[in-house]
């Protein structure tokens, strides 16, 4: 694993991202390995500092370091044979949300995190345009400030020409999760992540 991309700042997001900094950092101290190199962390602004503040209050053995690598904001840069692209979202007013695109030869992947329904469209589908994959959290029955509908789905779908779409952060209420089975059953290019799902681009 080489980087980590945090959309933005709800738990349910990044609550076990910092985790994994420490459990690496156990796992190479009782396996005697030394990192590669510093791990990578793309998100939005003030990300590394709510790093070192969750370190001072939840990692207090004070010589002990692991190798970070912080990209906040918009950014552009090339992690091995991935040129990785985040891009402002629209999601709550009280913290900036970014999304990312992946890109790698001839192939695209784009993920916005949670999206509002209030995000400018235009700028999406520039952002989305042709993309092989695109992830998005959906469902939800009527457009809010803060998430989105299956509807603007495929609405985006159609206008960026996004050859297949991946439908992730379901909540697990019986009848969106119908709703969303039903939808992505009378459309072959639309597919319901699952836990340990892998999807070829």
């Amino acid at each position: 694993l080489d980087a980590v991309f945090i959309s933005h700042f709800h738990p349910d997001h990044f609550g076990d991202a910092f985790n994994l900094v420490v459990a690496r950092y156990v796992g190479d101290v009782y396996e005697g390995a030394k990192p590669k190199g510093p791990l990578l962390f793309f998100g939005p602004r003030t990300l590394e500092e709510r790093f070192k503040t969750w370190r001072t209050l939840c990692w207090p053995e004070p010589n002990d370091h692991y190798p970070l690598t912080f990209f906040e904001g918009i950014v552009t840069h090339t992690v091995g044979p991935f040129r990785i692209e985040t891009f402002p979202v629209k999601h709550v007013p009280w913290f900036e949300s970014v999304g990312i695109r992946v890109i790698v030869g001839a192939k695209g992947l784009g993920y916005p995190g949670d999206i509002g329904s209030s995000h400018d469209f235009a700028s999406l589908v520039e952002t989305t345009r042709n993309a092989d994959l695109f992830m998005i959290e959906t469902g939800y029955p009527h457009r809010t400030p803060n998430h989105w509908t299956l509807e603007q789905t495929e609405e985006l779908m159609e206008a960026a020409k996004i050859k297949q779409v991946l439908l992730v952060h379901l909540r697990h209420m019986a009848d969106e999760e119908e709703r969303v089975k039903a939808f992505a059953e009378a459309r072959p290019y639309v597919i319901v992540a699952e836990d340990r799902m892998v999807v070829e681009v």
